[in-house]
């Protein structure tokens, strides 16, 4: 699988600083990984695991499994830095660090934004793309 991020638009001239770059990367961009829809739970956890990867700066992240949701669309991960602890909690983690959404077809992912509950995000997110709202599976079903 290849990775080929997107780019968000920033104004002409705009200089952000740092830390800004890699909140606005983390909440805007997504990712094209293959054309090949993803079919199982373990292959979106490599391709969340990638997307991980891919995030400026470079940070060690552990995936939350057991708060993994399965939806018709995808899979939504929750994820924190390593050594905060074995649980995640809305608001303990990293600047930036909201679900991050693996889309069956095609294989492309999002990372939504963190100004919300992870829950409103869910659901922003589901609305936009005109998905359907029902979880199959996970412990944060909004």
């Amino acid at each position: 699988m290849s990775i080929r991020p997107a780019t968000p638009k920033l104004a002409p001239g705009f200089r952000p600083m740092p830390i800004l770059v890699a909140v606005l990367l983390s909440v805007t961009a997504g990712v094209q990984v293959s054309a090949d829809d993803v079919t199982t739970l373990e292959e979106a956890r490599r391709v969340a695991v990638k997307a991980l990867a891919a995030l400026q700066p470079p940070r060690d992240f552990k995936i939350h499994d057991k708060e993994t949701i399965e939806k018709g669309y995808g899979w939504i991960f929750f994820y924190s830095p390593k050594g905060t602890g074995d649980s995640h909690a809305y608001g303990l983690g990293a600047i930036g660090a909201g679900p991050l959404v693996i889309e069956r077809e095609g294989g492309n992912w999002q990372f939504l934004g963190t100004t919300v509950p992870p829950e409103a995000a869910i659901e922003s997110y589901e609305k936009r793309m005109g998905h359907s709202q029902k979880g199959r599976h996970g412990s944060r079903q909004p």
